[in-house]
């Protein structure tokens, strides 16, 4: 199948078509999965998609009164949107959330909330502003690309009547599913932003059963970390205001996001986006978009696009969630086939399932781009550019593969184990550019942890990071050797 390009509005507007001969008829998994992939083929209503973005960097707001008919729904497009005002007129929440005194009332103390020093939330404040503005700042383009979250450390149960403190910027969510927010969710209605991939078993009613909605609190200055999710996402803004940048999940590449695994799986390690150099901000292939979202405005998140927000005033959001059908796809590609651990069950020790998991990897990367080394290496590039000085540091004690790759990267796959991969690599191409090779980079993850437990298993983290040098130094091999000195 030919991937769909988050990136491209064209392809957003272009109808689903295969690209590739026929394979032999696939198991049913697949077939379910390709119904999933349905999901997602892209609407030619201009209610839905709009035919033209403003810039390639706006991001723009649906009609107030698409036809009811229209299916898909604005999902389907997999592009951000600004959905029609008066999704949100109806919201008592509108003018209840703009009284501090009503939020305390219905949440006298806030647990879990993350603070940061106030200097520093409006130093990232003049930032961004200067951001918005086009103006590049030569003191920010020099800073350091890696940094801490922005969103600060967790702090001692809060009063909320402080919550909006001049002394910090603070930040709160909470699922809204909790007893104690039952008077806050009578003033939301997330019915009109659920989204129905067909993911759910039990259909719609078990769509609507679920409670699906996130309350949050923001005040000025405060920064959330640069992330993506892999479920969609509709975010509106109840009261204040905020600004959201946006990249598609080709942006993979740059985003540097932390491996499956890691405490903070998902987000990137580097600087907020507003302090990037602007010629990485305005480079039009990264496909960065960015928009002010005020009081009554709410906005699609496609499912695994980056996002990262600012909170320019004091803000009362909810945000409501819907599981995606890529997330669905990449969660049962690792299971065909017998799945990971089924194609390293026949290893007769140690030294052969490494090989064998090195010859899976790549046979899994060539399904998912045609330069699967180049993959392999990349993926280790974005993943672990937060290690990476770290593991320069500790070069001299870094344990070399305990495995001669030599021989690995010569050996073809066994038939069993090249059937798993084929069945796994079809169904990781039925995702969309960015969401492949993050999906891939994910199962790459779950790949190394089988092998690290064959026996004698090693601990998971020394484990990991073994398994990793295997890989990055089979796939130079593969890079620097003729494909047919490997066949």
């Amino acid at each position: 199948m030919r991937p769909l390009h988050h990136a491209s509005h064209a392809a957003c507007l272009a109808l689903l078509s295969a690209a590739t001969a026929s394979p032999p008829p696939p198991p049913a998994a697949l077939h379910a999965l390709h119904a999933l992939r349905l999901r997602y083929a892209p609407s030619t209503s201009p209610h839905i998609c709009p035919p033209a973005f403003p810039s390639p960097h706006e991001i723009p707001r649906l009609p107030p009164s698409p036809p009811p008919s229209s299916a898909p729904s604005f999902a389907s497009c997999r592009l951000p949107l600004l959905l029609p005002r008066a999704a949100l007129a109806d919201w008592p929440a509108l003018h209840r959330w703009l009284d501090d005194d009503y939020l305390a009332a219905a949440l006298p103390r806030l647990v879990g909330a993350y603070v940061a020093p106030r200097d520093e939330a409006r130093a990232a404040l003049v930032a961004a502003e200067g951001a918005v503005e086009g103006v590049a700042a030569a003191a920010r383009e020099a800073a350091p690309p890696l940094a801490d979250d922005p969103t600060g450390e967790e702090a001692p149960p809060l009063d909320a009547r402080g919550f909006f403190s001049a002394e910090m910027s603070a930040y709160f969510a909470r699922w809204m599913g909790f007893d104690d927010m039952a008077p806050l969710r009578a003033d939301v209605n997330a019915t009109p932003f659920l989204i129905d991939d067909a993911v759910e078993q039990g259909g719609q009613e078990a769509l609507h059963a679920a409670e699906r909605r996130y309350f949050r609190l923001g005040s000025e200055g405060g920064v959330s970390s640069l992330h993506f999710d892999e479920y969609h996402n509709v975010f509106a803004q109840v009261a204040g205001s905020k600004r959201v940048w946006l990249m598609p999940p080709t942006a993979w590449t740059v985003a540097l996001g932390f491996p499956k695994g890691h405490q903070r799986y998902r987000q990137s390690p580097r600087r907020p986006v507003f302090e990037w150099a602007a010629a990485e901000r305005t480079n039009a292939s990264l496909g960065l978009r960015a928009v002010t979202l005020e009081a009554g405005d709410a906005l699609y998140i496609p499912p695994f696009w980056y996002h990262q927000t600012l909170t320019l005033r004091r803000s009362a959001a909810v945000n409501v969630w819907s599981p995606s059908a890529e997330a669905m796809i990449a969660a049962r590609a690792g299971e065909l086939g017998g799945g990971l651990g089924g194609a390293l069950r026949a290893a007769a020790s140690k030294s052969d399932a490494i090989c064998t998991a090195v010859r899976l990897a790549r046979a899994l990367a060539g399904r998912v781009e045609a330069d699967g080394s180049a993959l392999l290496l990349a993926v280790d590039r974005a993943q672990h550019a937060h290690t990476r000085a770290s593991r320069r540091r500790r070069a001299k004690d870094s344990a070399a593969c305990p495995v001669a790759l030599d021989g690995c990267v010569r050996t073809p796959l066994a038939a069993d184990a090249a059937a798993a991969a084929a069945l796994m690599g079809e169904a990781l191409h039925m995702l969309p550019d960015g969401v492949r090779q993050l999906s891939f980079a994910d199962l790459l993850v779950d790949l190394l942890d089988y092998t690290s437990g064959v026996q004698p298993p090693w601990p998971v983290e020394r484990g990991r990071q073994l398994m990793l040098h295997c890989l990055a130094s089979a796939s130079s091999l593969w890079a620097s050797s003729p494909e047919s000195e490997l066949r």
